[in-house]
């Protein structure tokens, strides 16, 4: 904070809550302000009575009568980011920093309007410099575990929320957010510990209560859902939210009309962007129940048209063209058979269930997950799918010398194992443990490098029923791909042609089979999913659905349930609502991978 003292009983500028003089007051900057300025005493007194647009003028023409000034740069990007100006809020501040300005307040701004912003890299290299210079700094704190949490890197931001929390156990915001880290970590229990802690401490905060709503919904606890839902109503009747996690529980009892009702009495106007994604993806769900598929489908592509305005890149066909012919041009036969690691007989081998996303995978997981020497452990991030999207891969396996690269790929095994055995728990009499992250059917040559030994299992569904299931669902990370049914068309043709080369593979163990032989012949289907995995039969894999394991996956309330087959063909009640360039993008496939064109007869552009 610059050494002009906003008043040190006044509110800190930081946006901390506290007085000035017990936040960014108490240690003074090293920048020093000619006092005999009245402007900028009248800017000071602007900006503290809350009239930022005013400031904001003032302080413009400060900058240009003293250029060279980094208070007058910092205050100026400050009083534009609390009009919203977030652009020309980044740019002063970014100006005031090159100036020499080292101010805790000063990189906790700048790290605020990059975050608005969307560049949470350099957001978060601001708020380390800011705690750099004031430890202490809560708001930065926390600020740096959002920032790490929407980069997905999750350990961090644990351990700054917790760090915060250490500093203030009343910290709600980052008990909260912490609860949010243990739910996308698989951490339901701790998840729900936390949202309870949140809502139990501040019982009249809506947000906290709907939060543990959700998270008690996707837990499968409905009655206990609905008790908080109902809570967090009854102190907020709009939150949407607790609208959503309400509404959600109706639907899955069956009651839709009721659903509908619940959150068409929510007002969107107080929720925030991610939450009216989920808002009009529960809305086409209730509406695809209630038969009503022209408005279910306007309500997910309304959902996909808020969430890709929170994305910074679009999908790039071209670039995952060019990435997974690079692959296959890399990863021949010959090459893979030079290069591989030996098979590594051991108790507990790695089972690769593989897939488009909405296709299928997390039902196989729980049924096979369900025989007592199979281990599920769900979608795991691993370092397959960190090496295969890094910058260099896979050129980087033809530039190392034979040495160089079995002892990388040795690393990379060694890595995925721990990952794999951390989610195991105790199991000793188990013989494979299985990892259904989806779009590993886009490793499939890397795992045939890493582990010769291991079985794949391809779950197929009808391409037009696959891609519109992953546009329907708001994922919250990625699959930028998904945003629009031509691209989800797109991703999914070139997900396929990568799995139909690399399954040729030599000594490769994989295996396809079908939803649709999945739904209508279940035991047959698992008998041959087993005997591709030496396994005996096992008929509590047909009991799935009273398997306590809860999912963390987008299929969690499908797979707690007894089959059903309303999902195959479900696209023949979208079929007018499906854009010729996307059937024309899976014309060829459909009849590739053995579904009948003709199933689509009544639709004349796709024949």
């Amino acid at each position: 904070m610059p050494n002009a003292e906003p008043g040190r009983n006044a509110p800190c500028l930081c946006g901390s809550g506290k007085k000035f003089k017990r936040c960014c007051g108490a240690s003074q900057a090293a920048v020093s302000l000619p006092a005999s300025d009245i402007r900028l005493t009248q800017a000071l007194a602007l900006l503290q009575e809350g009239k930022f647009l005013q400031a904001e003028k003032r302080l413009a023409e400060l900058v240009k009568t003293h250029p060279r000034n980094p208070t007058h740069h910092y205050l100026s990007g400050y009083a534009a980011l609390q009009c919203g100006h977030h652009a020309e809020a980044a740019e002063a501040m970014r100006k005031a920093i090159d100036l020499g300005l080292a101010d805790p307040a000063a990189f906790y701004h700048y790290g605020c309007t990059l975050a608005a912003l969307g560049d949470y890299p350099d957001a978060a290299a601001a708020f380390e410099r800011s705690l750099a210079l004031k430890p202490d700094f809560l708001p930065a704190r926390t600020n740096l575990a959002n920032c790490r949490f929407e980069l997905r890197d999750f350990t961090q931001a644990e351990r700054h929320y917790r760090q915060a929390l250490a500093s203030d156990p009343g910290n709600l915001a980052a008990c909260h957010n912490l609860a949010q880290v243990f739910y996308l970590t698989q951490r339901i229990g701790e998840a729900i510990e936390y949202f309870r802690r949140a809502a139990e401490a501040a019982p009249n905060m809506a947000e906290f209560w709907a939060s543990l709503a959700t998270m008690q919904e996707t837990d499968n606890q409905l009655e206990a859902a609905e008790s908080s839902a109902r809570t967090a109503l009854s102190t907020d009747p709009g939150n949407v939210t607790a609208a959503v996690a309400r509404a959600r529980v109706l639907r899955r009892r069956g009651q839709a009309v009721e659903a509908l009702a619940v959150l068409t009495a929510a007002d969107l106007h107080t929720s925030m962007p991610r939450t009216a994604i989920t808002y009009w993806s529960e809305r086409g769900q209730i509406l695809d129940s209630l038969g009503h598929y022209r408005e279910a489908f306007d309500a997910y592509a309304q959902s996909k048209t808020l969430l890709a305005r929170t994305r910074a890149h679009p999908y790039n066909r071209q670039a995952m063209e060019q990435a997974l012919m690079r692959e296959r041009s890399i990863l021949t036969p010959e090459r893979v058979a030079a290069w591989s690691l030996p098979p590594e007989p051991r108790a507990l081998a790695p089972l690769f269930i593989v897939g488009f996303p909405r296709s299928g995978t997390t039902l196989l997981e729980q049924m096979l997950g369900c025989h007592p020497l199979i281990v599920p452990c769900g979608e795991l991030e691993t370092s397959i799918e960190r090496e295969a999207s890094s910058p260099g891969y896979p050129d980087s396996l033809t530039t190392l010398n034979e040495k160089d690269r079995q002892s990388r790929l040795v690393a990379l095994r060694t890595d995925y194992l721990a990952t794999l055995l951390s989610h195991t728990g105790h199991a000793p009499a188990a013989r494979y443990a299985s990892d259904k992250l989806p779009l590993n059917l886009m490793r499939i040559g890397l795992i045939r490098l890493l582990f010769p030994e291991a079985r794949i299992i391809h779950v197929l569904r009808h391409p037009l029923d696959a891609v519109l299931s992953a546009y329907f669902t708001p994922f919250l990370f990625g699959n930028e791909w998904s945003l629009r049914l031509p691209d989800a068309a797109h991703m999914f043709v070139q997900s396929w042609q990568h799995a139909q080369q690399m399954r040729t593979l030599p000594d490769i163990h994989f295996l396809r089979i079908r939803y649709e032989d999945l739904v209508t012949e279940p035991e047959l289907t698992l008998r041959k999913a087993l005997e591709f995995l030496d396994l005996p039969w096992e008929p509590k894999c047909l009991a799935f659905h009273e398997n306590k394991r809860v999912t963390r996956t987008a299929s969690y309330a499908q797979v707690s349930q007894a089959l059903y087959q309303s999902s195959k063909n479900r696209y023949d009640h979208y079929l007018d609502c499906i854009d010729p360039e996307t059937l024309a993008l899976l014309k060829p496939i459909i009849s590739e991978a053995g579904y009948a064109v003709n199933e689509v007869k009544d639709f004349p552009g796709l024949l």
